[in-house]
C-alpha cells in the first residue's frame, strides 16, 4: 500500500512541476508582437578581437527562435581589429537577419 501512495505522490509532484514549467515558459517566452511599420533590432556593439561574438550571435538567434523576435541582429563595429572584423563578416554572410555595419553607417541598416 505504501508503494502506491509514494507513486501517487510522485505523479502529483511531476504534474505540478509540469504545470509550473509550462506556465513559466509561457510567461518568459511570449512572442514579440509584429506591427506594420515597427521593426525590431538587436544591436551588438563589438570591439577588439571579437571574442564572444559568435556565442552572442548564436544566443540571439536561439532567442529569436524561442520568442519569435522577427528582428534583425546588427553587429556594429566600434573598434574591431582585423580578426574581429573577419568574425563579424562571417556571421553576417547569409544576410538573413544578421548584419554587419560600422558606427558611421548604422542609419543605412535602419533604412532597410
Amino acid at each position: 500500500m505504501r508503494i502506491f501512495t509514494e507513486l501517487a505522490l510522485a505523479a502529483a509532484l511531476f504534474a505540478a512541476m509540469a504545470v509550473i514549467w509550462k506556465t513559466s515558459a509561457r510567461v518568459c517566452f511570449t512572442p514579440v508582437p509584429r506591427h506594420k511599420g515597427i521593426d525590431t533590432y538587436v544591436f551588438v556593439v563589438a570591439r577588439g578581437d571579437g571574442g564572444g561574438l559568435e556565442q552572442t550571435a548564436a544566443s540571439l538567434r536561439w532567442l529569436d527562435g524561442a520568442v519569435k523576435l522577427g528582428g534583425k541582429i546588427v553587429i556594429v563595429d566600434a573598434g574591431l581589429d582585423e580578426n574581429g572584423e573577419k568574425i563579424a563578416r562571417f556571421l553576417s554572410r547569409d544576410g538573413k537577419n544578421v548584419y554587419f555595419t560600422t558606427l558611421d553607417t548604422v542609419c543605412e541598416v535602419l533604412g532597410n
